[in-house]
């Protein structure tokens, strides 16, 4: 099971669903980037993830360099 992602709510393994979109601001080019992210689903609890990069805030449109910049 090493190497699979876990449901961050049950523990068990979480398996894919599809993909989405995100668009995401980067302040310092001054460009919005388009982004394919992954979900993924979890038989166990029912509930679906996004697989989001390190630099995407949830629920943001803004990096978390621009964040950090904000702030």
């Amino acid at each position: 099971m090493a190497g699979h992602p876990v449901c961050p709510d049950c523990g068990h393994r979480l398996y894919r669903h599809d993909t989405c979109n995100r668009s995401v601001k980067i302040q310092s080019a001054q460009t919005v980037v388009s982004l394919t992210i992954r979900r993924v689903h979890c038989p166990h609890c029912g509930r679906n993830h996004r697989v989001l990069p390190l630099f995407v805030i949830p629920s943001f449109q803004i990096c978390s360099d621009t964040a950090a910049e904000i702030i």
